[in-house]
């Protein structure tokens, strides 16, 4: 068993397990976070979008927002 006392770095205990960091092995695509996507999603969030804003806004008037 091995103990991870900072990144990229090991103490082993028992055994001969070593872990150490891996490299990726595929790349990350272009559009990862925001794929494309079809037109009926597309609408569907931003649909979502306006009806959070509208609904940040209308707390935030109310005071309903504690960090703020």
């Amino acid at each position: 068993m091995a103990v991870v006392t900072t990144p990229g770095t090991t103490l082993q205990k028992q055994g001969c397990l070593e872990l150490t960091p891996g490299e990726p092995s595929l790349e990350t695509p272009e559009r990862f976070w925001i794929p494309e996507l079809a037109w009926h999603f597309r609408f569907f969030w931003q649909q979502q979008n306006w009806c959070g804003r509208s609904l940040y806004q209308k707390a935030r008037k109310q005071g309903r927002l504690q960090h703020q």
